[in-house]
């Protein structure tokens, strides 16, 4: 099987990456107390494993056909058990120091355990943008979301147990600032705007004249005559 170089690279530090944390995982598991944390943690370890066999796999050029699963929204890699009523707003938080001995808090493990999966989710993606070959680009990207899906079933456990706070601004603000996004008109799905009064309905960020020429469509993704700006 041929591999680009960036491909190559990339899948490299991905591999690495698994394999660390898999092994950081098992004493994870050994030293937390909480049972569900515990739970947890051992069943991402087995996903996490899963993964990096089917990569591996398919980096050797076998189990070309291992990763045609759908995205994994399984019990494994999703939510089981956690409260999905988000807590908002800090009070009183609580201060932390780092303290580098060899024992770990539930909270410490926790913590680590999100941050793995939060970068994992962020160096899959990366790496499944870089690749040339389908299935290994697939298999990366399934992995990417399973670590999406775990990294939001941690951060349910740890603000459940009120070690992740969520700060929010001022109902008010939050609207008001998101409100300055408004729907896109109906002309825009099909990829041209009428001449007149299209520069009005822009707003300040998109000053300029209307070009039909400059949008494009699911037919003709370059426009209406994509040949003459070349």
């Amino acid at each position: 099987m041929k591999f680009g170089a960036h491909e190559v690279m990339d899948t490299h530090e991905v591999l690495a990456e698994k394999m660390n944390a898999m092994n950081h995982f098992g004493l994870y598991a050994a030293q937390a107390k909480n049972p569900q944390l515990k739970n947890m943690i051992q069943r991402h370890q087995q996903e996490g494993i899963r993964s990096y066999n089917e990569i591996v796999a398919l980096t050797r050029g076998s189990g070309t056909n291992a990763n045609t699963r759908p995205n994994p929204l399984m019990p494994s890699a999703g939510v089981q058990g956690m409260p999905q009523e988000v807590q908002y707003g800090i009070n009183r938080p609580q201060t932390v120091t780092p303290h580098p001995d060899a024992v770990l808090t539930d909270n410490e493990i926790a913590s680590a355990l999100l941050i793995t999966h939060k970068n994992g989710a962020k160096n899959c993606t990366y790496a499944a943008l870089e690749c040339t070959d389908v299935n290994l680009r697939r298999a990366l990207t399934n992995s990417s979301v399973s670590c999406i899906n775990q990294a939001y079933e941690v951060f349910l456990f740890m603000n459940d147990q009120g070690q992740y706070p969520v700060p929010t601004l001022e109902q008010g603000t939050a609207q008001a600032f998101l409100n300055t996004y408004q729907p896109a008109p109906e002309s825009a799905m099909s990829g041209f705007y009428a001449q007149s009064g299209a520069a009005e309905a822009r707003g300040p960020f998109m000053a300029g004249p209307a070009n039909p020429e400059s949008y494009g469509s699911m037919a003709n993704p370059g426009g209406l005559n994509p040949t003459s700006r070349m």
